[in-house]
C-alpha cells in the first residue's frame, strides 16, 4: 500500500512538474491564438487530470481528505467567486470559462486537491523544474532574437509566417517571459542564500537566468521589438469606478470575459487623444483593478486575502521550503503591478499546491467517508480509516470519475471548435469560400455558446451572398441560394448579440449585414441603424460607428443627419480624418461652403502630401473655395451696395468674424446646431432583435 501510494505521489508531481514545463514552454499551432489558447487548455487539462488522480487517492485511503491548510481555504473561496461571477454575470458563461475564468477555477482545483496527492519533499524538485524551465526559456529567447528560434520551425511546419524576432515569445510575450524567469531567480537565489552552497543544477541555470531576465528586459525598452503597451492606469481606475456603480456589478462583476466590454462601454473619451485609442484592452493595468471589474468586490477582497495568507506563509514556513513560498509572494507582487496571465496563474496554483503538501503535518484534515464527515487532528491524519462500508465511497468516486469525463469531453469539443476556426482561417488564406463555409459552420456545432464563431459564420455568409450576387446573369437557383445565405447571415449575427449583447462587435457585424442589405430589404436601412445604434451604446468612444452610421444617412440623402453624426466622431477624436472627410462632404452637399472649406482644410492637415487622397481633396477644396469666393464676393457686393444707398461711413476697423461651426468642432468647441428632426436617438433602450435563445 504504501509503495502505492508513493507512486501514487510520484505520478502526481510528475504531471505537476510537467505542467510547468508545458505551460512557459509548449505551443500548439492549430488555433489561430494557439499561444494563449494552449496554456489556457494546458491549465483545464492539468486540473482534471489532478481531479482524477485525487479520486484514486481517495479510494486508496477510503475516504475523501482534504488539507485545511489557510492558504487552501483561502484558493477555494477565490475560486468560488469567480465561478460566482462567471456564472452569475451572464446567461451564457462559455466565453467566461474559456479564458481568465477557466484559469482560475482550475487553479483553485489544483490548489485544492493536489496538495493531498503529492509527496511532501516536493520543494526541490519544483524549484529546479522552475529552474531548468526559466534557463531553456532563456536559451530559446536568445535563438530568437538572433532569427533561428522556435518561431523557424513552427514556420516551416505549419506554414504560418511568425515574426523571427522577440515580437514571438513561447510564454506569449517578453513581460510573460520576464515575469516566469524572475520568480524562478527569486527562487533559486533564496535556496542559495539559506542552504550556503549551490549544486550543479543552479551553478548553471542561475547565469541562465540573470541574462534571460536582462534580454527580456531590453527587449521591451521602448521602440525595441517586443515593447509592450499596458493599459493606463488612469483608464483602468475610470473603467473600475464606472462598473461598480451598479449595485449587482458592485458585487460579482461583469464576469471573468467582461473585462473588454467594460473597458469599451466606459473607456474614457480622453483616451482617443492617446496612441492606445484604437485598442480595447481584455485587462487592467493590475490584477486587483481587473478583479474589481470581473469579479467585483468578491473577488477583490478573496485575492486580498488569498495574497495575505501567502505572504504569512512565507514568514512561518520551514527552511527548506523557503524557495518555493518566496516564489509564491513573487507571484503575487507581480500581479499586484501587472495584468495576470495564464502561465503565472498556473505556476501560482501549482506553488500554492507544493507549499501545503510540504507542511500538510502542520494542520488537520477533513476526512469524508461513509456518508460521515470529520475533522482530524494532524497527528492522525496519516492513518488510514478502518474499513467500512464501501458503498458512499464508490458512489462518490462515481460521480468524481463523471466529472472528470464529462470535463474532458467538453473541453476537448471546445478546443476542436477552435481547431475548426483556425482551419477555416487558412482556407480563407487560400481563397476556398466552400471549405471557410464548412468549418466555420463546424466550429459553430461545436461550440454554439462562443460569440466569436457565430459572428464569423455570419460574415462568411455575408461574403459568399455578395460574390454570388456580383455575377451578371443570376439564375433562379442562385437568388434563392443569396437570401437564403443572407438569412442565415442575419441569424447568426443575431445569435451573437443574444450570446454577448454586450459586445459592440456583435451589433456592428448585424449593422454591417443590414447595411448590406440595403436596396434588398425594404426595411434594411431602419435595422441597420438601430443595429449601429446598439453597437455606438456599447462603444460609446469609438468615432468609426458613428462614421458607419452617418454613411448610411447620407447615401439616402439625409445629409442634416449625417453631418450632425459625422460631427459627433469628429468631437470624439478631431483627428480622425474619416470623419472630417465625411463631414466635409455632407456640408457640401448641404451648400455649407464656409464649414466645408474649414473641414477640407483640417482633413488636408492630416494628410500626406504625396498620396493620392491628398491630391482628390485638394481638388475638392479648390471647388469649395471657389464656392467660398462666390459668397465672400456676394457679401462685399451687397454691402458695398448697401452702404451706397445709405451714405453712411464704415469705420475701417476690419471685420470681426466668428470662428466657424467646424472650427469649433475641429477645435473641441460645441455641434452643428440641427433642427430636432434631424436629430438621431443615440438611447435605444431595446435591442433591435427580440430576446430568444441562440440558434442551435
Amino acid at each position: 500500500m504504501e509503495y502505492k501510494r508513493d507512486m501514487l505521489h510520484n505520478v502526481s508531481l510528475g504531471v505537476l512538474l510537467g505542467t510547468i514545463a508545458a505551460s512557459a514552454l509548449l505551443v500548439v499551432p492549430i488555433t489561430n491564438s494557439f499561444v494563449t489558447d494552449t496554456k489556457v487548455y494546458i491549465s483545464l487539462y492539468a486540473a482534471l487530470l489532478v481531479l482524477a488522480l485525487f479520486i484514486v487517492s481517495s479510494i486508496k485511503r477510503r475516504a475523501f481528505e482534504f488539507i485545511l491548510n489557510p492558504l487552501v481555504l483561502s484558493s477555494v473561496f477565490f475560486a468560488l467567486t469567480i465561478g460566482a461571477s462567471s456564472f452569475l454575470s451572464s446567461k451564457y458563461p462559455v466565453e467566461n470559462l474559456l479564458g481568465f475564468g477557466g484559469t482560475l477555477i482550475a487553479s483553485g482545483i489544483i490548489a485544492l486537491l493536489a496538495g493531498s496527492v503529492l509527496p511532501k519533499r516536493v520543494a526541490k524538485p519544483l524549484l529546479s523544474t522552475v529552474a531548468i524551465t526559466g534557463a531553456v526559456l532563456t536559451v530559446l529567447s536568445g535563438l530568437q532574437a538572433v532569427g533561428f528560434g522556435p518561431s523557424v520551425i513552427i514556420n516551416k511546419l505549419v506554414g504560418a509566417e511568425l515574426p523571427g524576432t522577440l515580437v514571438f515569445n513561447l510564454t506569449g510575450s517578453s513581460l510573460v517571459a520576464l515575469q516566469f524567469i524572475g520568480v524562478a531567480l527569486v527562487g533559486v537565489i533564496t535556496h542559495i542564500v539559506h542552504k550556503k552552497h549551490i549544486s550543479k543544477v543552479f551553478a548553471i541555470t542561475l547565469p541562465l537566468l540573470v541574462i534571460g531576465l536582462l534580454l527580456h528586459g531590453w527587449s521591451m525598452l521602448p521602440g525595441k521589438d517586443a515593447f509592450v503597451q499596458l493599459p493606463s492606469w488612469n483608464a483602468s481606475w475610470s473603467v473600475a469606478l464606472d462598473t461598480i456603480r451598479s449595485p449587482r456589478s458592485a458585487l460579482i462583476g461583469v464576469g471573468a470575459a467582461g473585462y473588454r466590454n467594460a473597458y469599451s462601454i466606459f473607456k474614457p473619451t480622453w483616451t482617443n487623444s492617446t496612441d492606445q485609442w484604437s485598442i480595447i484592452y481584455n485587462q487592467a493595468a493590475n490584477t486587483p483593478l481587473t478583479l474589481l471589474t470581473t469579479a467585483g468586490f468578491l473577488g477583490l477582497i478573496a485575492w486580498i486575502v488569498l495574497a495575505l495568507k501567502a505572504f504569512k506563509a512565507a514568514r512561518i514556513t520551514a527552511t527548506d521550503n523557503k524557495p518555493i513560498a518566496y516564489m509564491l509572494v513573487g507571484t503575487f507582487a507581480l500581479q499586484l503591478v501587472l495584468p495576470m496571465n495564464v502561465v503565472m496563474l498556473t505556476l501560482q496554483a501549482i506553488l500554492i499546491a507544493a507549499l501545503v503538501a510540504s507542511e500538510r503535518d502542520k494542520y488537520s484534515v477533513a476526512r469524508f467517508k461513509a456518508m460521515s464527515f470529520s475533522v482530524i487532528d494532524r497527528n492522525q491524519a496519516a492513518k488510514l480509516p478502518r474499513k467500512s462500508s464501501m458503498v458512499s465511497m464508490y458512489l462518490g468516486a462515481g460521480v468524481g470519475f463523471a466529472a472528470v469525463v464529462a470535463g474532458l469531453y467538453l473541453v476537448t469539443r471546445s478546443y476542436m471548435a477552435f481547431m475548426a476556426d483556425h482551419q477555416a482561417s487558412r482556407a480563407a488564406a487560400e481563397d476556398n469560400a466552400v471549405a471557410v463555409y464548412e468549418l466555420q459552420q463546424r466550429a459553430v456545432s461545436l461550440n454554439p455558446y462562443l460569440d466569436m464563431f457565430r459572428r464569423n459564420y455570419a460574415v462568411t455568409n455575408l461574403l459568399i451572398a455578395s460574390a454570388i450576387s456580383n455575377n451578371a446573369d443570376l439564375t433562379e437557383e442562385q437568388s434563392t441560394q443569396v437570401g437564403e445565405l443572407l438569412q442565415q447571415a442575419v441569424r447568426e449575427a443575431r445569435s451573437a448579440t443574444l450570446l454577448d449583447e454586450s459586445d459592440s462587435e456583435n451589433w456592428a457585424t448585424l449593422a454591417e449585414i443590414y447595411t448590406n442589405m440595403i436596396g434588398v430589404s425594404e426595411d434594411a436601412s431602419q435595422w441597420a441603424t438601430q443595429a449601429y445604434v446598439a453597437a455606438i451604446e456599447t462603444n460609446p468612444t469609438a468615432p468609426s460607428l458613428r462614421v458607419s452610421l452617418g454613411t448610411i444617412f447620407a447615401n439616402q440623402e439625409a445629409y442634416g443627419q449625417a453631418a450632425n453624426i459625422f460631427q459627433q466622431a469628429v468631437s470624439l477624436k478631431p483627428d480622425f480624418t474619416p470623419a472630417v472627410y465625411n463631414l466635409a462632404v455632407s456640408l457640401v452637399k448641404l451648400e455649407d461652403w464656409v464649414n466645408a472649406q474649414a473641414a477640407y482644410k483640417a482633413v488636408v492637415q492630416q494628410l500626406d502630401p504625396s498620396t493620392e487622397d491628398y491630391t482628390k481633396v485638394m481638388e475638392e477644396l479648390d471647388l469649395v473655395n471657389e464656392k467660398v469666393a462666390e459668397i465672400e464676393a456676394a457679401a462685399k457686393a451687397q454691402q458695398d451696395a448697401a452702404a451706397n444707398a445709405t451714405g453712411s461711413e464704415s469705420t475701417p476697423l476690419g471685420e470681426v468674424k466668428s470662428p466657424s461651426l467646424t472650427d469649433q468642432v475641429i477645435d473641441g468647441g460645441n455641434a452643428v446646431e440641427t433642427t430636432p428632426e434631424n436629430d438621431v436617438n443615440l438611447t435605444q433602450e431595446q435591442p433591435p432583435v427580440a430576446e430568444e435563445q441562440p440558434a442551435q
